[in-house]
């Protein structure tokens, strides 16, 4: 069965309840913006699930980073030799 989109617009019994406002995301959120940040930067510190999903994200969405990488050059009169 396919649903139109006009059933998500319809109020039901479990959405009757449901509050919504005009106002953007940032505009709700502007309020507790520094209380969301410290918490979120607190579980970070001392919960190690959350410290790990932040770095399985970092490290999906950057992997690694760029890494500086070291080479030896060994010159010799007609040679170059590169490690």
């Amino acid at each position: 069965m396919q649903a139109s989109y006009h059933q998500g617009a319809r109020s039901t019994r479990i959405t009757s309840n449901w509050a919504t406002g005009p106002e953007s995301m940032d505009a709700t959120l502007d309020a507790d913006r520094q209380i969301l940040v410290n918490r979120s930067r607190d579980l970070n510190r001392n919960n190690p699930i959350a410290a790990g999903i932040t770095d399985t994200l970092v490290t999906n969405s950057i992997h690694t980073g760029l890494k500086p990488q070291c080479r030896i050059l060994l010159f010799i009169p007609t040679f170059l030799f590169i490690f």
